[in-house]
């Protein structure tokens, strides 16, 4: 049974996520914050069969209030994009922190739950990798596709080669053959990886 602590928190993450105002796209219910955290939950139980309570709480609170750390406040280009990425994962994290200790969740859990979500887990950290790894197919599953749509296929190569070079050999070989991701993508799994990247 997991700690009533934990389930709470998760509901109450649940419920900042539901307050997100963007519309998830498609013309379905919910907000753009729900439609994604759903997403890194799903390919995380893809990945992991009993994530830790740590690993379930940061998954849950993947793009946590990330609507507060708009794009637009940092510059254009490669170092406004990863000044936008620390910004919102810090964010995330104190948002995250919040949430649990409100409801009580063990502080152990909590600061590695956070650290998860703030990208501080030390290398070689397997719920840290999990975490990258169900980001990364969530990538693959809602965003791909349009961001190969806007952009010239150089950079759709290479932004698809560095996000397989983050993922575990499991999670490459979901990214390739997992029906659940659409053709397209899978295509452009393959044509991006380097020969026996993918197992």
């Amino acid at each position: 049974m997991r700690d009533p602590a934990v389930a709470e928190a998760l509901d109450a993450i649940r419920r900042e996520h539901a307050r997100d105002p963007r519309v998830a796209a498609g013309g379905g219910e919910g907000t753009v914050s729900e439609a994604y955290h759903a997403a890194v939950e799903r390919w995380l139980g893809h990945l992991v069969s009993d994530p830790s309570p740590a690993l379930a709480l940061a998954a849950a609170a993947a793009h946590l209030r990330r609507h507060e750390v708009p794009r637009g406040r940092f510059p254009p280009g490669r170092a406004g994009y990863l000044a936008y990425r620390a910004a919102a994962a810090e964010h995330q994290a104190r948002c995250l922190a919040a949430v649990l200790a409100q409801v009580g969740v063990d502080p152990a859990v909590a600061e590695y739950a956070c650290n998860l979500v703030a990208r501080r887990a030390p290398a070689g950290d397997a719920s840290a990798q999990a975490l990258e790894d169900a980001v990364c197919l969530a990538f693959f599953e809602r965003d791909a596709v349009g961001f190969a749509r806007r952009h010239p296929p150089g950079k759709v190569r290479r932004v698809v080669a560095k996000t397989l070079a983050k993922m575990s050999p499991p999670a490459r070989r979901i990214a390739a053959r997992n029906a659940a991701l659409p053709d397209a993508v899978r295509a452009l799994v393959r044509r991006a990886a380097a020969p026996g990247f993918i197992p």
